[in-house]
């Protein structure tokens, strides 16, 4: 065995020395390991003092049906990216072109600002959607009003649960 096996096999040794002198004879290798933590506490004391101060703080009914819908799993992803239909050429097929079809999916208000998520994406009031083709005029839970670009015509649009 040459020089620099020797040096590694006395510093592997060493390494396995001082492991077995940390696991069975440094202080307080005596520790018992109970599945019960006493820091583990604290989350769940933390958790039971904001139920109780959501219970005592009267929450009005907007607030207590968000925090009940807030448990159950969305029905539709607001964020899902929904693949987009390939356009036709109307030109080739004498064709008119069709209106993009807006879907309201999503209201959001965040400090007075309303938002809504039209497509899988967020607007504000006078923000042009994705398509160009219209503007959001104004954002309500229950509908969007967006108005036409070129025709100037408002659409409605309704919420899509």
């Amino acid at each position: 065995m040459g020089r620099r096996e020797k040096i590694l096999v006395a510093l592997m040794a060493a390494a396995i020395v001082y492991g077995a002198f940390e696991l069975f004879l440094a202080p307080g290798s005596g520790r018992q390991h109970s599945g019960h933590r006493p820091d583990a506490e604290v989350p769940s004391e933390l958790a039971g003092s904001i139920n109780s101060q959501i219970d005592t703080a009267g929450l009005s009914p907007d607030q207590e049906r968000i925090l009940e819908l807030a448990v159950h799993p969305w029905k539709n992803n607001p964020f899902y990216k929904q693949p987009q239909e390939k356009k036709k050429n109307p030109a080739a097929e004498g064709e008119t072109k069709q209106q993009p079809v807006y879907r309201y999916l999503g209201y959001l208000d965040i400090g007075g600002q309303k938002m809504a998520i039209i497509n899988g994406l967020e607007y504000k009031t006078g923000q042009l959607l994705e398509s160009g083709r219209a503007v959001v005029r104004s954002i309500s839970p229950q509908q969007v009003v967006i108005q036409s670009t070129r025709t100037g015509e408002k659409h409605t649009l309704l919420y899509q649960q």
